[in-house]
C-alpha cells in the first residue's frame, strides 16, 4: 500500500482521535457499550497505533466486557504506542493488581507511570492504595498520598481513595470523613465516592439514613453500579423493607457485574435466607473470583449455616475462624435471616451460629465462642 499523503494522514488522525471521544462518551455519559465499541473499533481502523484509543479500548475491554485476555494485549500495544504514557501506564498497572492480581507486574508500571509523570495524582494515589492493601507499605502510601493531594487537592478521586485510606488503614474516621466530604463537594456526581461514604456512613458512623441518602445518590449518578446497587440493596434489608424487593435490586446487581464477588456473596446470602439453593452455586462463583477478606468472611459463614455437605460446612466454620483470628469483620452485616433459615432446616450448632453472626458484625468479641466445642475443634 502506498504511503498516505500528510493530507491523508492529518484526515486519518483527526478521525481516529473524534471516534475515540465519542467512544468515550458512549462509555462513560450514555452507557452504550456496543456502540462505545463500534467507536473503539473504527477510531483503531483509522489509527491502529493511537495510544491513547488503545488504552481506553483496553479499560473498556477490562472493565465493561470482563475480556481480561484481550484488555492485556490492547494494554500491551498501547504501551508499545507510547512507552512513557502516564495514563495508560497507570491504567495497566491498576489492571494487572485488582484483575490480574500480580503485584509485581502492577508495582513496576506503576513505578513507570510516576516517573513519566510524577504529579499525576489519581497515579500517585491509585499507588498509595495499592501499597496500602493488607497493610504491605502504609507508610510509603501516606507519602503518596501526601505527593497526589499536593499535586491534585481538590482531586475527586485522590480524595475518595484517601478517605478509604484513612477510615480503614489509619483507622482516623474524623479526616476520613472530612476527605469525603470534600470529594463529594468537588464531584457530586463520583458514583464510587457517594457510595463508598454510604458504607462508611453505615459501617463506621451507624447512620442509616444518611448511607441510604448517599447510595440512592450514586445509584442515580450511576444506575448500573453493581456494588452500590448491592450496597442499597443491603441497606433496604437492614431497614426492614420487604425480601422480595431487596432481592430484586440483588439480581439487578448481579445483572449490572456478574464477575463481582462482593455482589455475588451478597446475592447468595439473600437466596440462601429464602431457603434456596442456588446461592451456593454463587458463593462458589464469588470463592473463585478473589473476594475481599470482608466477603470472604460472610462467605464462609454462608457456607457453615447453608451448605448440606458436612465436610464442606465444617470447612466453612474453619475459614471463618481463621479469617476472624486475623481480625478481619463485616461491620454493620445483617445475618439473622440465615441464622433463622438455617436453625429452621435443622443447623447442628444453632447457638454457635448466632454467637458467630455477631461476631462477624463486629458486635461482640470472639472470645464469645471459646465456650463452643466445634469451635475449638475448628
Amino acid at each position: 500500500m502506498p504511503d498516505k499523503t500528510p493530507e491523508e494522514a492529518r484526515w486519518d488522525a483527526y478521525q481516529a482521535d473524534l471516534h475515540g471521544r465519542n467512544a468515550v462518551f458512549f462509555h462513560t455519559v450514555r452507557k452504550d457499550p456496543d456502540q462505545a465499541e463500534n467507536y473503539y473499533k473504527q477510531a483503531l481502523v483509522f489509527g491502529p497505533n493511537n495510544a491513547r484509543n488503545l488504552g481506553n479500548y483496553a479499560a473498556f475491554l477490562a472493565t465493561q466486557r470482563h475480556d481480561l485476555d484481550r484488555a492485556e494485549e490492547f494494554y500491551s500495544r498501547a504501551i508499545a504506542a507510547d512507552p512513557d504514557d502516564a495514563l495508560n501506564l497507570g491504567s495497566y498497572a491498576a489492571f494487572l493488581g485488582s484483575m490480574r492480581g500480580n503485584r509485581e507486574g502492577a508495582a513496576e508500571l506503576y513505578e513507570r507511570a510516576i516517573a513519566a509523570d510524577p504529579t499525576n495524582a489519581p497515579n500517585l494515589a491509585n499507588y498509595a492504595a495499592f501499597l496500602s492493601q493488607g497493610g504491605k507499605d502504609d507508610d510509603r502510601a501516606d507519602v503518596l498520598f501526601a505527593r497526589a493531594l499536593q499535586a491534585g487537592p481538590d482531586d475527586a478521586h485522590a480524595l475518595g481513595r484517601y478517605a478509604v485510606f484513612q477510615s480503614k488503614a489509619k483507622g482516623n474516621q474524623d479526616l476520613a470523613e472530612q476527605a469525603y466530604e470534600h470529594a463529594i463537594a468537588v464531584d457530586p456526581d463520583n458514583a464510587d465516592n457517594l457510595g463508598n461514604y454510604g458504607a462508611f456512613l453505615m459501617n463506621v458512623r451507624g447512620n442509616r439514613d444518611r448511607a441510604e441518602q448517599m447510595v440512592k445518590r450514586a445509584i442515580e449518578a450511576d444506575p448500573w453500579n453493581a456494588v452500590n446497587l448491592a450496597r442499597y440493596a443491603a441497606l433496604l434489608h437492614l431497614g426492614g423493607a420487604d425480601p422480595a424487593t431487596v432481592l430484586a435490586l440483588s439480581r439487578r446487581a448481579v445483572e449490572a457485574d456478574p464477575d463481582e464477588p462482593e455482589v455475588l456473596v451478597n446475592h447468595a446470602g439473600f437466596l440462601l435466607a429464602d431457603g434456596d439453593p442456588d446461592g451456593l452455586q454463587f458463593l462458589g462463583r464469588a470463592a473463585d473470583l478473589g473476594p475481599s477478606d470482608s466477603a470472604q468472611l460472610e462467605l464462609a459463614v454462608y457456607r457453615f449455616a447453608h451448605d448440606p455437605i458436612p465436610d464442606h460446612s465444617r470447612a466453612g466454620l474453619r475459614a471463618a475462624k481463621r479469617l476472624l483470628e486475623g481480625g478481619v469483620r463485616s461491620p454493620g452485616s445483617d445475618l439473622d435471616r440465615n441464622v433463622e433459615a438455617a436453625i429452621r432446616s435443622g443447623h447442628d450448632e444453632p447457638y454457635l451460629l448466632a454467637a458467630l453472626a455477631h461476631v462477624v458484625s463486629g458486635e461482640q468479641p470472639i472470645s464469645t465462642l471459646k465456650s463452643f466445642r466445634a469451635w475449638q475443634d475448628a
